[in-house]
């Protein structure tokens, strides 16, 4: 009766779900589906996995590991040029929720799988996902999995439209973006540095330019030379009236895992304007040189008036160098650990012999140097 009413108040019919024989548990017997027609309630509890129509997983797309998938396919209808997926857990034996996927194929070998949009929120909540298509036939393949083997009951549903139904809300919230477009946003100044083990990311933009918000993204090269996106984070606009200005942004992207065949990270802007329109920069990338013996902490005013610390750690005998730099890059002090051992340790720093402004802390060991820069009150 829950079921039953459950469907009623979302508008739309179910059979009963299914628990048993599952054929479309297989990429090979995968269920079609029809645009604005109803479908079955779901359930991947009896589903499995089958090892040669596995789809590729982080970082090509968002599926973090491969458990108890089931698969739809439906095609592109005339006059129909855009088509929207949504899939709703309403009932997990976790609170890890479900994962999906968009595959453009007309096989289950993974070698012809085109990548269209992932999702995976890592909990119970709602999944949508789009399509964008006018070619009449183009068959796509949905790709449902509960993350890290959770058992879910869901609704699954297809929409067509006929215009871009996609808010600007929609488009922030897509993980992954697969498109192939021309660069159309070029600021002047847009570039990466590597510095303390983490990616500055910065670009300037007019102040009265019309931007809904900015996506970050890291830009990944797939097997086959096509690049992919994932979204890191999203930043608002700037927007002032008046006289423009440039206004200059930063992101930092200061994930802390470098996989070992990870020499060097790629990313690009998006500008999304309030139509929706998404106006992509170039992909600027920069090396990954790691600080793999010490690390130094941002700088903290401590209990003590006008002392600042650091935390640190040495993971290996070394020289260690600290050095205090005024707004100007004047040096003003200096201290030297000669051998220092492997150990954790705080260093303070004395301030009450400066002004109040902005600081520099460089911190020299014996495979680069942490750059930490601070504003002494």
């Amino acid at each position: 009766m829950r079921k039953i009413m459950l469907a009623i108040c979302l508008g739309m019919w179910i059979w009963p779900a299914f628990s048993q024989g599952l054929d479309h548990d297989v990429c090979a017997h995968a269920m079609e589906i029809f645009p604005n027609e109803p479908i079955p309630l779901q359930s991947n509890v009896q589903a499995t996995r089958s090892e040669e129509e596995v789809p590729d997983g982080i970082p090509i797309t968002c599926i973090k590991s491969f458990e108890n998938d089931l698969w739809y396919f439906f095609t592109v209808k005339s006059g129909m040029s855009y088509y929207k997926i949504r899939v709703n857990p309403i009932g997990c034996n976790t609170p890890a929720g479900m994962q999906a996927l968009i595959i453009k194929s007309d096989h289950c070998d993974p070698e012809s799988f085109e990548y269209i949009g992932c999702q995976n929120p890592q909990d119970e909540s709602l999944l949508e996902l789009f399509v964008e298509d006018s070619t009449v036939g183009t068959r796509y393949m949905i790709y449902v999995d509960g993350y890290d083997g959770t058992e879910c009951e869901f609704i699954l549903s297809l929409e067509a439209f006929s215009a871009n139904p996609q808010t600007l809300e929609d488009i922030a919230r897509q993980q992954y973006d697969y498109a192939e477009i021309e660069p159309a946003f070029h600021p002047e100044d847009i570039g990466v540095q590597f510095v303390n083990n983490e990616s500055l990311i910065t670009w300037t933009a007019d102040s009265r330019s019309e931007t809904h918000l900015f996506i970050i993204q890291q830009v990944i090269t797939q097997r086959s030379g096509l690049n992919i996106a994932k979204k890191l984070n999203v930043v608002d606009p700037k927007n002032t009236v008046g006289a423009s200005d440039e206004l200059r942004y930063q992101y930092l992207d200061n994930r802390v895992v470098f996989p070992e065949q990870e020499s060097e990270r790629c990313y690009r802007v998006v500008r999304v304007l309030p139509s929706g329109e998404k106006l992509y920069s170039e992909t600027f990338c920069v090396p990954i040189d790691l600080i793999e013996t010490f690390f130094i902490s941002p700088v903290f005013a401590s209990e003590t008036p006008q002392v600042y610390q650091i935390n640190y750690q040495n993971r290996k005998k070394q020289d260690l160098v600290y050095v205090l730099y005024d707004e100007q890059e004047q040096e003003l002090k200096r201290l030297v650990r000669k051998k220092e051992p492997k150990r954790d340790g705080v260093i303070t720093i004395d301030m009450s012999p400066y002004a109040p402004g902005f600081y520099t802390l460089r911190v020299e060991g014996a495979d680069g140097t942490y750059v930490r820069k601070f504003f002494r009150e």
